[in-house]
C-alpha cells in the first residue's frame, strides 16, 4: 500500500510515502528567490498513530524553524494472505526436569503367593476360656419302656372310709310285756274368749330405731350392703336408656385403684361381682378381664366397670391417637400400640381416640384372647412334651384332638446330628477320610473323592485333567521357591531362597543376598550380566542419573542459570543456553540481529532505524 501526503506550509512542501512501516521524508524547497542561508532547519518526529485500515494517511508539522515535530497517522494495512506452512524446526533441547508431582493412589493388592511348605508343629497354645453353654436341643424320641421295678414298700395306711348304708330292717321280734303307765296326754283345746278388758295406762316411748341411712342425692335409691338388717347405702341406678357406655356395678376388693386400670372378675359376695387387678401373665387374671374403672375405688367400695364405650380424663400421654390398647403384665397397667411379647396372655382392651396426660380418651371394647384348648373345634387339654395335633375322631366327631406321636400313628424315628450319621446322597461322609491331610475333591458332578496328601515335601497342588480328580500333587515347575527348613534343601534351582529355623537368609544360587541392603533408601543396581552392587541414598536435593553408563546421585544443575525473578533461559546453539535477566517496566521481548533481547517499544520499529 502506497500513500501520498501533501502537507503545504509556507515554501515547503512534505511527501511522505508508506512502503511497508519504511517512512521515507523529502523536503522540497520550492522558493524561487534565493534568500541568504538560514539555520538549518530540524524536523523532528513526533507521533506516529496507526489508523483505521482504509482511511487516508495525514501527517501536521508543528512548532516554528528550525525545530519542528513531524506526527504522522498511517492506516492499518489490508491483512494479507496466509503465508504456507513453515516448515518444522529442529527439536529443541529437553527442558528442565520439573517438580516431583504426588505420590500417586496405592495400587490394588497383588495376588497372594503360593502357599510355603508346612511349618514346624508349634508348641501348643494355652487353653481357650470354656465357650458359652449351647441352646438345649429338641428332645429325642420317647425311650422303650423300662423293665418293671421292685415292688415298692407298703404305704401307710389310708384315712377311715365313709360310713355304709343302713342295712335292711330285720324280722319283727316276739311281743314284749306290757311297759309302764305313759305320761299325761296334752291339754284340751282352749275355751271362747271372754270380753275384753278395760285398756291400761300408755307405757314410755322406746329408743328410736336404725332407720334410713342418712345423705343421698336426688334420684339415688337406698341399696342393701349386706344381708344384716339396716345396712343400707345409698347408690345411683342405671339408666335403661344409656346406650353411648356400658358399664357394670361391682364391688372393688380390699386394694385401693385408680380410675382407669383394668379389672376382672375374682368373686362375687352373693349380690354385686367383687374385681380385683387384670394383668397379662396368667390364665384366670387375663381371660375374665372385665373393662376399665370409671372411678378410682377404695378398699371395697362399690363403683362402676366400664366394658365398651368411651373411658375420658386419664392419662394417654405416652400413646398417639389410634394405638392399640392391650392388658400389660403390670397389675392392672396397659400397654399401647404392639400387643405384650413373650409367655403373656393377650387381651385387647380398645383405642386410644385422644393423647393427653390429663384429659386422654379410649373406646373400650374387650377381646379375650384363647388358648388353644378355648377354641371350639380343638381338643387338646393337658398336653404333654412331644404331643401334636391332628384332625381325628374319637368315633362319633372329628375334631383338632392332642395325640402322642405313636397314637396319631407316626413311627418313631430318629437320627443324631453329630456327624456320624448323612442321608445317603445329601451329604459328603465323613468316612472318606482316612488320614491326615487328605483333600476331598470332586471327580464329576456330585462326586465327591479322596485325594491323599502328598508324600513328598515342596510338592504342591497341581491341575492335570488326565487326572481322575482333575488335580494332583506333583513338584512345582517355574518360579522360584521359598524354603524354610534347617538344613539346606536339596534339588534347589536358581533363584530360590532358603531361610533357616533360626530365620538368618540363606541364599541358593544366584538369588541377592538381604545382607546386601545396609540402610533406608539403599538401592540395588546391577552393574553388569547377572551382577549387582548397593547404592546408598543420596543427599537431599540429588536426582538419580547416569554418568559413563553408570546410575548415580547427582547435584539438580538445571536451576543453577537462574539468578533472579524473571530470569529467562534463552538457547543460543545446540544444546546451549544463556540467561536473559528480565527487563525494564514496559520493555517487550523483540529480536535484534537473531538474538532475544528486551526492547523500549519506540519509534524506531517503524522507521527501520
Amino acid at each position: 500500500m502506497t500513500d501520498e501526503i501533501s502537507v503545504e506550509q509556507t515554501f515547503t512542501q512534505v511527501d511522505v510515502v508508506d512502503q511497508e512501516a519504511n517512512v521515507n521524508i523529502e523536503i522540497i524547497d520550492a522558493a524561487t528567490v534565493v534568500g541568504p542561508a538560514g539555520p538549518a532547519n530540524v524536523l523532528d518526529i513526533g507521533t506516529v498513530t496507526t489508523g483505521a485500515a482504509g482511511s487516508s494517511a495525514s501527517a501536521t508539522i508543528t512548532g516554528t524553524s528550525p525545530a519542528q515535530t513531524l506526527n504522522l497517522t498511517i492506516p492499518r494495512g489490508d491483512t494479507g494472505a496466509t503465508g504456507p506452512t513453515g516448515a518444522t524446526g529442529a527439536t529443541g533441547p529437553q527442558g528442565i526436569q520439573g517438580p516431583a508431582g504426588p505420590t500417586g493412589a496405592t495400587g490394588a493388592t497383588g495376588p497372594t503367593g503360593p502357599q510355603g511348605p508346612k511349618g514346624d508343629t508349634g508348641d501348643t497354645g494355652p487353653t481357650g476360656a470354656t465357650g458359652a453353654t449351647g441352646a438345649t436341643g429338641p428332645q429325642g424320641p420317647k425311650g422303650d419302656t423300662g423293665d418293671t421295678g421292685a415292688t415298692g414298700p407298703t404305704g401307710p395306711a389310708g384315712a377311715t372310709g365313709a360310713t355304709g348304708a343302713t342295712g335292711a330292717t330285720g324280722p319283727q321280734g316276739p311281743k314284749g310285756d306290757t311297759g309302764d303307765t305313759g305320761p299325761q296326754g296334752p291339754a284340751g283345746p282352749t275355751g271362747p274368749t271372754g270380753a275384753t278388758g278395760a285398756t291400761g295406762a300408755t307405757g314410755a316411748t322406746g329408743a328410736t330405731g336404725p332407720g334410713v341411712a342418712a345423705g343421698g342425692t336426688t334420684g339415688q335409691i337406698l341399696t342393701k350392703n349386706s344381708a344384716t338388717d339396716y345396712d343400707t347405702y345409698w347408690a345411683t341406678p342405671g339408666a335403661a336408656s344409656y346406650t353411648e357406655v356400658v358399664k357394670q356395678y361391682v364391688k372393688n376388693d380390699s386394694t385401693a385403684k385408680s380410675k382407669g386400670e383394668a379389672v376382672y372378675i375374682s368373686s362375687a359376695d352373693g349380690t354385686n361381682p367383687i374385681v380385683s387387678y387384670a394383668d397379662a401373665d396368667t390364665e384366670p387374671t387375663s381371660s375374665k378381664t372385665l373393662g376399665l374403672l370409671e372411678s378410682s375405688l377404695s378398699s371395697n367400695q362399690h363403683g362402676y366397670v366400664i366394658t365398651e364405650g368411651r373411658l375420658s380424663g386419664i392419662d394417654t400421654s405416652t400413646a398417639t391417637a389410634g394405638d392399640a390398647v392391650w392388658l400389660s403384665s403390670t397389675p392392672g397397667g396397659l400397654t399401647f400400640g404392639a400387643p405384650p411379647t413373650g409367655n403373656v396372655h393377650t387381651v385387647f382392651i380398645g383405642i386410644v381416640t385422644k393423647a393427653n396426660a390429663s384429659t386422654g380418651e379410649i373406646l373400650i371394647k374387650v377381646q379375650n384372647g384363647y388358648e388353644l384348648d378355648e377354641l371350639h373345634d380343638v381338643s387338646a387339654a393337658s398336653p404333654t412334651a412331644g404331643d401334636i395335633i391332628q384332625w381325628a375322631t374319637d368315633g362319633t366327631n372329628y375334631m383338632w384332638r392332642k395325640k402322642s406321636i405313636s397314637a396319631a400313628g407316626i413311627a418313631a424315628s430318629g437320627h443324631d446330628h453329630n456327624g456320624t450319621y448323612e442321608p445317603t446322597n445329601t451329604a459328603i461322609l465323613k468316612s472318606l477320610i482316612d488320614s491326615k491331610g487328605d483333600l476331598i475333591v470332586g471327580t464329576a458332578d456330585n462326586t465327591p473323592a479322596i485325594l491323599p496328601v502328598g508324600t513328598t515335601a515342596g510338592h504342591v497342588l497341581t491341575v492335570d485333567s488326565s487326572q481322575t480328580a482333575g488335580v494332583k500333587w506333583a513338584a512345582q515347575t517355574g518360579g522360584s521357591k521359598v524354603y524354610y527348613q534347617a538344613a539346606e534343601p536339596t534339588g534347589a534351582a536358581d533363584g530360590d531362597i532358603w531361610v533357616d529355623s533360626d530365620d538368618t537368609s540363606s541364599i541358593v544360587a544366584n538369588a541377592v543376598p538381604l545382607s546386601t541392603v545396609d540402610a533406608l533408601g539403599d538401592l540395588i543396581v546391577g552393574t553388569g550380566n547377572d551382577t549387582v552392587t548397593r547404592l546408598g541414598i543420596g543427599s537431599t536435593g540429588q536426582i538419580l542419573t547416569v554418568d559413563s553408563g553408570t546410575a548415580s546421585w547427582a547435584t539438580n544443575n538445571a536451576f543453577s542459570v537462574i539468578d533472579a525473578a524473571g530470569d529467562i533461559i534463552v538457547g543460543t546453539a545446540n544444546d546451549t543456553v544463556v540467561r536473559l535477566g528480565k527487563g525494564s517496566e514496559n520493555q517487550v521481548l523483540t529480536i535484534v540481529n537473531g538474538n532475544v533481547v528486551w526492547s523500549d517499544p519506540g519509534i524506531h520499529t517503524f522507521l527501520g532505524v
